[in-house]
């Protein structure tokens, strides 16, 4: 209640336009009624699809220098036994924010493609079970680098679901990478797979610091991130959990996340779970 939901109105002329309604409760005398608020975003929609054209546009222009940067530092860091140790320490943070700005420029570039409709998903019945295993054991080496261990709770159950697997394994990775750069060392990240009726439940559990409740609405937003200070220390574009976001609506899911009771976060997203009709 309260939040807004993005739907299409349509004027007396038959013309179709964004709208975005908010429903709130309200007590009255008679009982509870509900109070709907319809506000016509055209002019938001206009502003926003000029941004990201601007975005994108910028992003592509990006990419040729950065691409020449980054072969000129690769070139110079064959040699890098020849320099001093300060010379060295410098190629080393050249290369480092050379990586961290091409990344953010593919998350730019890949959000708009999804947002846009311009990414094609390649859909093939998908056991989330061994999909799940597949991204646990890629990122061990990870976890053990921060002193973080992963536990996987499959479900006894083979749950498919009609997915791209490429793209949902993505959302997995950036959770589960997510859960471990915020948990606390020698405590277990816990990635969990379960069926809650007709959908396919995944859940990656941290022991992190927890996420504020003023800061709930814009979890999900491009760019987002708790402070400067959480970027500099766990780095990240803040795009992340936007694209994710993006690719599991995409599959007709939902994504969302709570905070635990004792400690940490739990990320979740449902998929519509794949049902075999019986012939005849």
């Amino acid at each position: 209640m309260g939040i807004g939901m993005e739907l299409f109105g349509q004027r007396k002329n038959a013309e179709i336009f964004p709208i975005e309604i908010s429903l709130s409760p309200l007590k009255t005398k008679d009982g509870m009624v509900c109070v709907a608020a319809i506000r016509d975003i055209t002019d938001r929609k206009k502003i926003d699809r000029m941004k990201n054209e601007f975005i994108s546009i910028v992003s592509h222009e990006l990419r040729t220098p950065l691409t020449s940067i980054q072969g000129s530092l690769d070139l110079l860091a064959i040699v890098q036994d020849d320099y001093n140790k300060d010379a060295q320490d410098l190629l080393t943070i050249a290369q480092r924010n050379c990586a961290r700005l091409k990344q953010l420029i593919n998350d730019i570039l890949d959000l708009q493609k999804i947002e846009y409709g311009g990414v094609g998903l390649k859909l093939e019945p998908t056991d989330m079970n061994q999909l799940a295993r597949e991204v646990v054991a890629l990122n061990q080496v990870y976890a053990q680098s921060l002193e973080v261990k992963i536990e996987l709770l499959a479900s006894m159950l083979e749950l498919k679901v009609s997915i791209d697997p490429d793209k949902i394994m993505q959302v997995l990775t950036n959770l589960i990478s997510n859960a471990i750069k915020f948990t606390t060392e020698s405590w277990t990240v816990i990635i969990s797979i379960s069926k809650k009726n007709n959908v396919v439940r995944t859940e990656i559990i941290d022991k992190g610091p927890g996420i504020p409740d003023e800061f709930k609405t814009h979890v999900f937003q491009k760019f987002s991130q708790l402070d400067s200070s959480s970027r500099r220390v766990h780095g990240g574009t803040g795009l992340g959990l936007s694209i994710c976001k993006a690719i599991v609506e995409k599959h007709g899911g939902i994504i969302d996340y709570y905070n635990n009771s004792d400690k940490g976060t739990t990320f979740y997203f449902d998929l519509p779970l794949l049902t075999i009709e019986p012939i005849g």
